[in-house]
């Protein structure tokens, strides 16, 4: 992982603390990978494949999901996993969808924009699925992942601005304690809102990190780490003079568990923000 601040091996650590509805309703809204311009799946598929593959995308657009998902898994046995895996992956996890397996639909779609990171289609649809799921702040990383793909798609783009629009106005989750505090201000950072997080760094802690090292940081974690895919546990440790608060997860990207650690003034201000092995002090 790559250092920040520091140069212990292992860290990623900056200033170290000093509208889906259900059923068939899902398909409709899914971007037509096989037949949109936009569709920037490498490599590209021989004739045979896609022709194989665009059967089965019919018989999912028709709502024979059954058939669709066996053939679906019998295709991922047979065919190369470098001659339309990303594409198979993508359609099962659209079966899937369908029929409200979210989770493993989830499981698929990540597996195909593993193997073909510029698949829009897989991440628009990862979005969509993320949304039906209430995970807001994961649809709207994967919404800004399908625009920094295709800048000229327009329902990532709306669907973006609607769900940043409702984080604006929803009531902060937090009861002011140090792990309510701290479970709010890593949802701010995890989504994105870094201008809302930064208004909450202590003046010392803004003199360490500005606003540019921040928007760095963020960038290097969701490279690095990619999204949180589950909370493990999370505490607060009183200190001398301000209080930690360590949340323990496992992540998209990262082998193992990780650590985030806020620094929390006394006052609600962020005095310090360590990404770590979990484990790691």
């Amino acid at each position: 992982m790559t250092l920040l601040g520091d140069s212990k091996p292992g860290y990623l650590i900056v200033f170290a603390l000093g509208t889906l509805i259900t059923g068939g309703a899902v398909v409709l809204g899914l971007y037509e990978s096989l037949s949109h311009d936009r569709r920037l799946p490498p490599p590209r598929l021989n004739e045979a494949v896609e022709a194989y593959l665009g059967e089965i995308e019919a018989m999912l657009e028709r709502g024979d999901y059954d058939n669709a998902e066996q053939e679906l898994r019998v295709s991922l046995r047979l065919l190369h996993p470098h001659e339309g895996h990303h594409l198979a992956h993508e359609l099962l996890g659209r079966t899937l969808a369908a029929q409200g397996e979210n989770d493993e639909a989830v499981r698929h779609f990540r597996e195909s924009v593993t193997l073909a990171p510029n698949f829009s289609a897989a991440h628009y649809n990862l979005a969509l699925t993320y949304e039906h799921m209430d995970r807001t702040d994961e649809a709207i990383a994967e919404y800004r992942r399908v625009l920094s793909i295709d800048p000229a798609f327009a329902p990532a783009r709306n669907n973006l601005q609607r769900l940043e629009q409702l984080s604006l106005t929803r009531a902060p989750q937090t009861d002011g304690s140090p792990l309510g505090l701290g479970r709010s201000y890593a949802a701010l950072f995890y989504r994105g809102d870094l201008d809302a997080l930064y208004a909450r760094f202590s003046p010392r802690f803004a003199s360490q990190l500005d606003r540019t090292q921040l928007t760095a940081l963020h960038a290097s974690i969701e490279q690095q780490l990619g999204f949180e895919t589950e909370l493990l546990d999370e505490s607060s440790e009183r200190g001398k003079s301000s209080t930690l608060y360590v949340r323990r997860a496992n992540f998209e990207r990262f082998d193992g568990e990780a650590e985030c650690v806020i620094e929390l003034n006394d006052d609600g201000s962020i005095n310090g923000l360590l990404f770590r092995p979990a484990g790691s002090r």
